[in-house]
């Protein structure tokens, strides 16, 4: 080869390397984390008027995002239950619930605004409508534990409720958890409540004949068969029916054991999410890739949180143990965008918490094709509604914060 075809051949290669050189030193990292829009927190000021001027502390319950994306906080501080009320256009109040009620476990909302909060006295269960004046009415419970048979009232002997929700026709849905004691049994039951009387839509009140059979049975409850009925289907386990939410046709979603069940209004019940095979739905690298299949998510939910539902998606915020080398936050689910100091503060916080560590919280999501997707990490809670995810994380001095990010489309 001669000097000249070295040099027409070497030139052009040359600059071809060079600029591959130059696109993958900027490509690196450029469009790592996720756009989250604070609505919420970060501000100095306990009782603002206006969200992003909120202090907000407490020990969060439950979140809520309403169809027009009114924002709902549960929150305990200092044996005091309280509601944050936080609208689209920014504002903010609170409604502080009478003093009787010292702590909550989750939060409804009607589609007219009225409020249900569950709320027990050791293993006495009890759901209470509240006024905006923040004034308790007791709509479920008699204050004492025991079980009210179906078609008798309400405000009779209750087991423990937590998951609670409003069905299509505005009527209270809860979860009871019978205890067995003899037997060391936990039963659930899936409950309604219709012109102040109760009935049994789904689970078998009676306890397993050994410890064997209730064992299988919980790990069995989160995989029904296709066509099962929902008063044929057992929901053994102290985790059933813990959080409640209901989908726009009806639908009744709950967390279950290592799960997500749907009760569906012909009666019938059928798995979200469960513990098939975790190993081959591991955590991806950026929000809303597809990690695999709900069915081997096996959401193991954070204590105070629960499931939602806003458009074909089930949001679980979630408790792993991720290998080790993926203990640590990836990139793509860093916060960005135009942040106060005080904000930023809580965010980096947030990550610095759980950074490395063996356990990590995040939300997924179990999609409309029956997928599901890490959508943020980490979290305190979580709650999709309005066509929006909104994300809770919580610094080391209990500051909270609360994010949006839109859902795909």
């Amino acid at each position: 080869m001669t000097a000249m075809t070295w040099r027409r051949t070497a030139i052009p290669c040359l600059a071809v390397a060079l600029l591959l050189t130059a696109c993958s030193d900027e490509d690196p990292g450029k469009d790592a984390g996720q756009e989250v829009q604070i609505v919420a927190g970060g501000g100095n000021t306990p009782n603002a008027t206006k969200a992003l001027d909120l202090a907000l502390t407490g020990r969060p319950s439950d979140l809520d995002i309403g169809a027009d994306g009114t924002i709902r906080l549960l929150v305990t501080e200092n044996n005091r239950v309280s509601i944050w009320v936080i609208k689209p256009d920014g504002s903010a109040h609170r409604i502080l619930v009478t003093r009787g009620i010292t702590s909550a476990a989750e939060l409804a909302v009607a589609k007219d605004g009225t409020l249900y909060i569950s709320h027990s006295d050791g293993s006495a269960g009890m759901v209470s409508r509240i006024e905006t004046s923040g004034d308790a009415v007791r709509v479920v419970g008699d204050g004492k534990a025991g079980a009210t048979a179906d078609g008798s009232a309400a405000l009779g002997p209750a087991s423990t409720i937590t998951g609670i929700t409003v069905d299509a026709q505005g009527n209270l849905v809860y979860g009871e958890l019978r205890h067995f004691t003899a037997q060391h049994q936990e039963i659930a039951l899936l409950r309604r409540v219709s012109a102040g009387r109760v009935e049994t839509l789904a689970g078998t009140p009676e306890p397993f004949p050994s410890p064997q059979k209730f064992s299988d049975a919980m790990l069995a409850s989160v995989a029904p068969p296709e066509g099962t009925k929902s008063l044929e289907w057992p929901l053994p386990g102290i985790l059933q029916l813990r959080s409640l939410a209901t989908g726009e046709d009806g639908t009744i979603y709950a967390a279950a054991e290592g799960g997500v069940l749907a009760f569906s209004a012909d009666g019938t019940v059928r798995s979200v999410a469960r513990r098939r095979d975790p190993s081959t739905a591991p955590l991806g690298e950026r929000p809303f890739a597809r990690e695999g299949d709900a069915a081997d998510a096996f959401p193991q939910f954070i204590t105070d949180t629960g499931v939602t539902v806003d458009r074909g998606y089930v949001a679980m915020p979630v408790e792993l143990q991720p290998a080790e080398n993926r203990t640590h936050i990836p990139a793509g689910f860093r916060w960005k965008g135009q942040y106060t100091p005080g904000q930023t503060a809580i965010i980096d916080s947030s990550v610095t918490m759980f950074d490395g560590q063996p356990v990590q919280k995040v939300v997924r999501l179990a999609q409309p094709d029956g997928s599901v997707t890490t959508a943020g990490w980490p979290v305190s809670t979580a709650a999709i509604g309005g066509g929006g995810l909104y994300l809770l994380i919580t610094a080391q001095d209990g500051r909270s914060l609360i994010g949006r990010v839109s859902l795909p489309t």
